[in-house]
């Protein structure tokens, strides 16, 4: 199983670091509309809580990639908090880093928050209190969100 998971995030990583090669001929008759690209996400990053909850923890991890590769920034967050704990992949804060910067460039409010204190640490990158002021701001600027009434 630990193979398996370390050939997955051995993937996730070698696709993250390619660019995409696109055919810029039939690029618009060929790519999926926005709509469709984001119910797909959203499809995966339920199917990634429903195998996580399941303690199926190899296809969680393919779900959760697939959806924070569409842009879905909550598996994005995810990935960043996977990536620095090490637990379920490969331990990589480069990674992490990246993940939780596109979740928060999205307005993820807990990515936000996680960039504002690992910057202000200094202890997983070097320490960045201009990064972590531009965080922190960006945290502070977003709505907050009501509790949904039971």
């Amino acid at each position: 199983m630990k193979r398996k998971i370390l050939l997955f995030i051995a993937v996730m990583c070698m696709a993250m670091g390619m660019e995409a090669q696109v055919n810029t001929e039939n690029a618009s008759e060929n790519a999926p509309d926005q709509e469709s690209v984001k119910k797909e996400a959203e499809e995966n990053y339920k199917k990634g809580n429903k195998y996580w909850k399941a303690k199926d923890v190899d296809l969680a991890l393919t779900y959760y990639g697939k959806a924070a590769d569409a842009g879905h920034s909550e598996a994005q967050y995810i990935m960043g908090l996977l990536c620095i704990e090490g637990k379920h992949v490969l331990q990589n804060y480069d990674f992490a880093i990246e993940w939780l910067t596109k979740a928060a460039m999205q307005g993820h409010k807990d990515a936000q928050f996680k960039l504002a204190a690992i910057y202000h640490q200094g202890e997983i990158v070097p320490k960045d209190e201009q990064m972590a002021v531009y965080w922190a701001t960006k945290y502070k600027e977003q709505p907050v969100k009501e509790k949904a009434k039971k």
